[in-house]
Formats: structure tokens, C-alpha cells, sequence
């Protein structure tokens, strides 16, 4: 956190950020668009360290509150639980050691907009929540995608008859923020493609549990040097599947109990929503 640049793998970034057609896309796949532009038109206000560390640090302040948010009525255990587990494990960890923190935004934000879309204010209220929760993770192609995908299950899962049109209307900011990068795509979908990438990045197992057991623990990181060691044990593994376990089984309590189904049916008393947009 002191002053300076971090040079750390894809976590890299420079004095001056030029915004120049790479900035824009071209050249390569458009992994970066519209974070590119963003950090160079941000340089213009502030320093570009200053810029990267805050995205070191935001993705975790913003998961860790977003959890936080969502738990507030179900007491302080499952609080402090919830949010200590949304900001350190292994997909966390995992990604903070491939230097891919700005794409944990993506993932920093499913809480806030699960919040958004169950929100107990009108359709056009949640699309402004929708769309303001939606925009750290449109930074990345994968936090978009991330970003969509949230809205548009945690919609269709509401208990109202009005769910296709809700996952339309909540989803349709999200694609328009997605937009720069998909455009990009578009015009020319091979650029930057090599038949061997998707061999190179896809899931593999980081621990004994092989792939799925990987994939369950929120592992499977393709990089070695981004695995945890401590993951390669058998009580490591053994401890992660026992949360799993707990996991699952609570979900399955919260859908057969009326009482305890959704997180914002507590929100519902006028008094503990005044004082929150997201009701």
C-alpha cells in the first residue's frame, strides 16, 4: 500500500496510461476494455498508483460490505461469518496472486446486485440500482459477464409473477455496459485467438479433490505459481468440503422455510429501510 507502482504479473501498470487505439481494443482480444480507458482517463485526476491501489484494494471492501449488507438481519455471527468468507477464499486468493485484481470487481458486486434486483422499490428505482451496482464489474469483459448472469438468475428467482420481465428489463443496463467490449469483439472475433488458449486457462485441479473438488472449494486456478500451498493438504480439503456441505444444506433450510427464503422479506418494515436505496 506505500506509494509507488506494482509490477506483479498481470497486475502491472505505468507512470502515464496513454489513451491510444490499444487502450481501445485493437491489436489484441479486448480483455481489458473498458478498464484501459477508464485508468488513463482517471491518470488525468489522480496518480496512476493511486489508481491501482485503490483497485487493490476496493474489489475486497466491496465484497466484504456487499455480504455485510445482505446478512444485516440475520445477526452478527452470520455477518462476521459471511463477510470474512466473501473476502478471503481461495478464488479470492487465487486471483489476487495472478495479479487479476480488477477482475475480482466482477465478483465484488454480485452481493450489491443481488440487493439491487430484490430491492423493494419500484421496477425503475432497480434498474438505477441495477445499473449503478453493474458498474464497477463492466470494467472487465468478466465482470460483466458476472454482473448479467447475477441479475439475471437472482430476477428469475424472485417469487412474483413478473420474473422473465424483470431478468429483461434488470439485465438490459448490464448489456449496455458490456457493450464496448462485445463491439470490439465483434469486429473481428479471431483477433488475439490461439488454439491452444483454451487448453492453457482451463480449470485444473489445485487440490486433492481433482477438478470438481477444485471447482466446489472455489479453486481450480490454471496458473501453479497462483495455488495455494495450503490447498495440496487433505485437511485443508477436507475443512473446505465440510463448508460446502454446510453451505448446501442451509440453502436447502432457507428454501423449504417461508420465514427465511429471501434476504430483503426482513427488509420489508419501513423503519430499517428508510435509510437504504436498496430497501
Amino acid at each position: 500500500m506505500a506509494p509507488g507502482f506494482l509490477l506483479y504479473r498481470d497486475f502491472v501498470t505505468v507512470p502515464v496510461p496513454v489513451l491510444n487505439a490499444a487502450a481501445l481494443g485493437a491489436g489484441g482480444a479486448p480483455r481489458s476494455v473498458p478498464l484501459d480507458v477508464v485508468t488513463a482517463l482517471t491518470s488525468w485526476l489522480v496518480p496512476s498508483w493511486l489508481l491501482q491501489k485503490v483497485l487493490l484494494v476496493a474489489p475486497l471492501l466491496l465484497a466484504g460490505s456487499g455480504v455485510s449488507f445482505l446478512l444485516r438481519h440475520r445477526g452478527f455471527a452470520a455477518t462476521i461469518v459471511g463477510s470474512v468468507l466473501a473476502v478471503w477464499n481461495p478464488y479470492v486468493a487465487e486471483r489476487l496472486l495472478l495479479g487479476q485484481s480488477p477482475t475480482l470487481l466482477g465478483y465484488a458486486m454480485i452481493p450489491w446486485l443481488i440487493a439491487a434486483v430484490r430491492s423493494q422499490r419500484s421496477r425503475g428505482w432497480r434498474i438505477v440500482l441495477v445499473t449503478l451496482a453493474s458498474l464497477p464489474a463492466a470494467l472487465t469483459p468478466v465482470g460483466g459477464v458476472m454482473a448479467l448472469l447475477t441479475v439475471i438468475i437472482a430476477a428469475a428467482s424472485r417469487t412474483n409473477g413478473r420474473r422473465v420481465a424483470d431478468a429483461a428489463l434488470l439485465g438490459l443496463p448490464v448489456l449496455v455496459l458490456a457493450l464496448p467490449w462485445i463491439l470490439t469483439g465483434l469486429r473481428d472475433p479471431t483477433r488475439g485467438a490461439t488454439p491452444s488458449g483454451a487448453t492453457a486457462f482451463a480449470v485444473a485441479a489445485d487440490s486433492p479433490g481433482g477438478v470438481i473438488g477444485s471447482v466446489l472449494t472455489l479453486g481450480g486456478v490454471w496458473a501453479p505459481g497462483a495455488r495455494l500451498a495450503s490447498r495440496a493438504t487433505v485437511t485443508t480439503l477436507a475443512a473446505e468440503l465440510v463448508l460446502v456441505v454446510v453451505a448446501i444444506c442451509s440453502w436447502w433450510g432457507l428454501r423449504r422455510d417461508p420465514r427465511l427464503r429471501r434476504p430483503a422479506d426482513l427488509a420489508a418494515c419501513p423503519q430499517r429501510t428508510s435509510r437504504s436505496p436498496f430497501g
